[in-house]
């Protein structure tokens, strides 16, 4: 059984008439209980790619499971498995010249 990120891979048998077949099915699963949405102001984004970029570089930070970036708002919400410091969220964005900032309540 071949693991994939957060989910895994399972092979099911399949019998048809007088052949046999083997079909792989993905599974995709988030453990929602112990889920962690925070949403962040990002500043220097402009364009899709800007977004993008930064979408990939949180991404890639350790304990993110999912980031969802608003480029109108200059937002991103960051779904993470741990608590994560923006400390670390920023590092994640080391060499470029974007930085976040957690959101103040109003």
């Amino acid at each position: 059984m071949s693991q994939m990120r957060n989910g895994f891979s399972k092979e099911r048998l399949i019998i048809s008439g007088n052949s046999l077949s083997k079909k792989k099915y993905d599974y995709k699963f988030e453990n929602m209980e112990n889920s962690i949405k925070h949403t962040y102001h990002i500043s220097g984004m402009s364009c899709g790619g800007c977004a993008t970029t930064v979408k990939n570089k949180l991404s890639a930070a350790s304990g993110v499971t999912s980031v969802q970036v608003d480029l109108a708002k200059k937002e991103a919400e960051i779904t993470s498995s741990v608590v994560i410091k923006v400390d670390t969220l920023q590092d994640a964005l080391k060499n470029t010249h974007y930085t976040i900032a957690e959101l103040r309540a109003a």
